[in-house]
């Protein structure tokens, strides 16, 4: 017996559909599988390794300018680094610091040897330097000495604001062992077994730390060099980050007042007064330095400084006193550079990241 043609019509409809559903359910199916496989390779390790070391690509750069927040312009120099020096993917390879500095350290070399950039572009460079680097040093900060690599630097600044260094010769599970710098132990600021006291950290982020320890002893090492052992610091407390990185510098300056004058379109302008003083340059970047002397000098005086770093030309600047710290007669001047040119500033930055 023979269906109805409105039955049959209703019927090839229904077929229709179960097809169509059918086909869609495949089509979903192979797009998943292919998305499933597409992300195995994706994350396998031979991928990953072969998007690590290929030449970086201004894609990579605009993913890494978002996932770091860089500007476009920062972003727009960073690629023209990358791509002349051909460094691997910039994305993978940026939170190397030791591969980034060197990259930087090329470019330096190149735009000196080519005498291209002018100081606007140099100083850009310098600032994108230093931005990577206050990135970078959130992402490694340390929570106790045990993370401090053996090779690295501690430092304990005595009351009259020079620093003394150690070098971590053992990072053992209970202890530190540390170099001796010549005749601190017959100084009158060594500590004496079981005493607290603190000392700093700069990591290669720039962040400085504060640790809180306590010596065990004093011993002999190879060689018969002094060696001092001192309890892990798991008191850590991170200081301020700096805006631009500091070198530790230890040498003679100069420092005068400063009187200020109006020029011919009422500008101020800031020149040294007669009377010369000496003082000790402890550390210094290219947005200030701390400057040691007997003077007792208040702050928010202005400051005009003659600063002879090794092999570069005399700094002559002006500066703010910002803040002033007194330990047995001597003031350290905390000084914000207020009037420097950005050749000056230049010059700082290659000194401090060591790129002369």
């Amino acid at each position: 017996m023979g269906g109805s043609p409105l039955a049959a019509r209703q019927t090839a409809i229904q077929y229709v559909v179960i097809l169509i559903a059918i086909a869609a359910i495949a089509i979903l199916l192979v797009i998943w599988l292919l998305v499933r496989l597409l992300k195995k390779y994706t994350t396998s390790p031979e991928y990953i390794n072969a998007q690590k070391n290929r030449a970086t690509t201004l894609p990579d750069v605009q993913a890494l300018a978002k996932k770091i927040n860089l500007t476009r312009p920062e972003a727009s120099l960073l690629f023209k680094i990358c791509n002349t020096s051909k460094i691997r993917n910039i994305y993978y390879s940026w939170s190397n610091p030791e591969e980034i500095d060197n990259l930087f350290k090329r470019e330096f070399e190149r735009m000196k040897n080519e005498g291209s950039g002018t100081e606007e572009e140099m100083l850009a460079f310098f600032k994108l330097r230093a931005h990577l680097d206050k990135i970078l040093s959130v992402k490694r900060t340390i929570s106790s000495s045990r993370n401090i690599p053996v090779g690295e630097l501690l430092s304990f600044e005595d009351p009259m604001g020079i620093q003394h260094n150690f070098k971590i010769l053992k990072n053992e599970k209970e202890d530190l062992t540390l170099s001796v710098p010549e005749d601190f132990e017959k100084s009158e600021f060594c500590p004496k077994p079981l005493e607290k006291f603190e000392m700093k950290y700069f990591s290669h982020q720039n962040i400085k730390y504060t640790l809180s320890t306590r010596l065990i002893r004093f011993q002999f090492g190879k060689d018969d060099t002094r060696e001092m052992v001192v309890q892990h610091m798991s008191a850590v407390s991170m200081q301020n980050m700096r805006e631009y990185k500091r070198a530790n510098v230890g040498i003679d300056c100069f420092f005068s007042a400063v009187k200020e004058e109006k020029d011919k379109n009422g500008e101020t302008r800031y020149k040294p007064k007669e009377n010369r003083y000496r003082g000790w340059l402890v550390d210094i970047s290219a947005s200030g330095c701390m400057i040691i002397t007997k003077l007792p000098i208040s702050r928010n005086q202005k400051i005009w400084m003659e600063i002879n770093l090794s092999g570069y030309e005399k700094i002559e600047c002006c500066g703010l006193i910002v803040g002033v710290s007194q330990k047995k007669g001597m003031h350290a001047l905390h000084i914000s550079f207020m009037d420097i040119s950005g050749k000056q500033r230049n010059e700082i930055f290659s000194y401090v990241y060591n790129y002369a």
